[in-house]
């Protein structure tokens, strides 16, 4: 059996724990003998890349930089984030 993880992007601690451990001890009381998980697509550069292209297309153009959260009384909900990014 080769279980792939479709939920996650990434690797972490609850994948390798329910999945690789739990999982696979119910697969064997159930009597099969192979069981073998598929890793997170993780920072596959072809992930990424598809994610970007999602988030343009969800927003209906290209995104060319970080623009920094404001607060509803339009300050800005991180100041440190601001000043790295030189918009203090």
């Amino acid at each position: 059996m080769c279980v792939v993880p479709i939920a996650f992007v990434s690797d972490h601690v609850e994948t390798l724990g329910e999945i690789g451990h739990e999982a696979r001890h119910d697969a064997q009381q159930l009597g099969i003998i192979q069981f073998e998980m598929s890793a997170g697509l993780n920072d596959s550069p072809r992930f990424i890349q598809a994610l970007g292209q999602i988030v343009r297309d969800a927003i209906g153009k290209e995104v060319c930089s970080v623009l920094p959260i404001r607060s509803s009384g339009g300050k800005l909900a991180e100041p440190q984030y601001a000043a790295a990014a030189g918009l203090d």
